[in-house]
């Protein structure tokens, strides 16, 4: 008989997840990777980029921020204001010098 050895997978060799994050019509939609780079922020601050197309997202500790409900920010104004009209999942990069990720609209 030949035994072929059982190796479980274990979290440590798992590869990370991909930071998604999805838009809608008024909604902005952050995966748990990407809830996590930003250690789960209860406000986070938006600014869009006309030049490059792409959308910062960053924490912030000010009221005046937009509110992060477990998944989910609800910003029809931002989307409006910037002319965002991109329904659909993107992938965002993580930048640790700003704390802040960045989702280009392709």
């Amino acid at each position: 008989m030949a035994f072929e050895i059982y190796h479980p997978r274990t979290r440590a060799k798992e590869k990370s997840k991909p930071i998604i994050v999805r838009l809608s019509k008024t909604s902005l939609v952050l995966n748990k990777t990407a809830r996590e780079q930003l250690n789960t922020p209860e406000y986070i601050e938006l600014a869009f980029d006309k030049d490059t197309n792409t959308i910062r997202i960053m924490p912030t500790t000010m009221a005046g921020g937009s509110a992060l409900k477990k998944t989910k920010v609800l910003v029809p104004g931002f989307f409006k204001e910037f002319d965002i009209s991109a329904p659909g999942a993107y992938f965002a990069e993580y930048n640790q010098d700003e704390n802040a990720l960045y989702v280009k609209l392709v």
